[in-house]
């Protein structure tokens, strides 16, 4: 009998090789470890909830067909706390016979006692599937900018096979550098950010905890951190991944801090933002700071998801707009859903379903 139901730890094993075979076909990517993140990720969350749990769907055989993940969110609407959740991994055998495990699983997810449903990266596909549960699709959401430091190496980043980028990268590496030299040595001032007048120091979650009231005091919808939360989250970021290495930083005037800024840095090729935190008198300053280490790390170009706050200072700093993944929204509060579609909103990947994606074998 077809069933849905919460995950179980002693699904973890079905439920990564499912993964696998649907997504990574051939990849070669480890179960056991796969099944680990997933255990690690949504049962082990500090704070899974289990009245918004994952997701299985389980066919007449007993075997498992679909997965939803739920990564679980703390936020804050005019200062009251709101229960947020973002569905992600989500995977469905396509050779389930005359059912859709993928809808039934997100419509399950939706009908959770949830405020608010986000999720980061809607394709076309699961777009048509979201609106037709009854979500809405932040269409602003679906763009993203690119800054650009190295043209030559983003342009081979993003349209060369990534196996072919490593086998040639060594061999043309030269190449590169020359022409992006020269690039940089005629439009300075469009490709080498100056160095900015804050300084630095590494991600302290005690800090950033302390300092988010204060950062997000003109937000109407804003993420509610603890210390311990950040710890697991930056400790979790930072393991191995093909996006790059983890890189955060408080920003600083002096001892005030202005804000931060995480990201994965993948020198060569192009690094995926994951925050900017600041308020809107400093956030100018955090990009500043973000824009000027990632040039220095060797990244070809910053990439990261426009957000309304954001708007203004990205488009004083040379940045291009290309469209990408569309981001969706649910929630039967009208209120949530102004706040989240005004400039008066935090919500970013790393509070998202973005980064809860199994790390890829190096």
């Amino acid at each position: 009998m077809k069933s849905l139901r919460p995950l179980e730890r002693g699904d973890l094993e079905q439920v990564a090789a499912l993964f696998l075979r649907v997504v990574r076909p051939g990849a070669g990517d480890s179960v056991a470890e796969t099944a680990a993140y997933f255990e690690r990720t949504t049962l082990d969350h500090p704070w899974a909830d289990p009245d918004i749990p994952s997701l299985v769907f389980v066919d007449d055989r007993g075997t498992i067909a679909g997965f939803v993940g739920s990564y679980v969110t703390r936020m804050r609407l005019d200062g009251d706390s709101v229960r947020a959740a973002c569905p992600g991994n989500l995977v469905a055998d396509p050779e389930a016979p005359a059912v859709a495990p993928g809808a039934l699983l997100l419509r399950e997810h939706f009908n959770g006692p949830q405020d608010v449903t986000f999720v980061d990266t809607l394709g076309e596909p699961s777009r048509a599937m979201w609106e037709a549960l009854g979500g809405d699709t932040a269409w602003l959401g679906a763009v993203s900018w690119v800054r650009v430091f190295r043209p030559l190496r983003l342009a081979y980043a993003r349209f060369v096979h990534p196996r072919r980028l490593r086998a040639a990268t060594f061999v043309l590496s030269p190449v590169f550098a020359s022409f992006d030299a020269a690039a940089r040595t005629v439009w300075p001032n469009l490709l080498r950010p100056s160095s900015p007048p804050t300084t630095a120091r590494p991600l302290d979650p005690k800090v950033m905890a302390a300092k988010l009231p204060r950062l997000t005091a003109a937000m109407r919808l804003y993420p509610d951190y603890d210390e311990r939360y950040l710890a697991w989250l930056l400790a979790e970021l930072a393991t191995p991944r093909r996006r790059g290495t983890l890189v955060g930083r408080l920003v600083c005037d002096g001892e005030r801090v202005l804000g931060w800024y995480v990201y994965f840095l993948k020198p060569g090729g192009i690094s995926r933002v994951l925050q900017i935190m600041g308020n809107e008198q400093d956030i100018g300053l955090v990009v500043d700071h973000l824009f000027y280490d990632a040039e220095t790390g060797g990244t070809a170009a910053l990439e990261g998801r426009i957000e309304p706050r954001l708007l203004a200072p990205l488009a004083r700093r040379r940045c291009i707009l290309r469209h990408t993944a569309a981001a969706g929204i649910h929630s039967k509060n009208h209120e949530i859903l102004a706040a989240a579609f005004s400039r008066r909103s935090v919500f970013t990947r790393m509070d998202s379903e973005y980064w809860p994606i199994p790390p890829r074998r190096l």
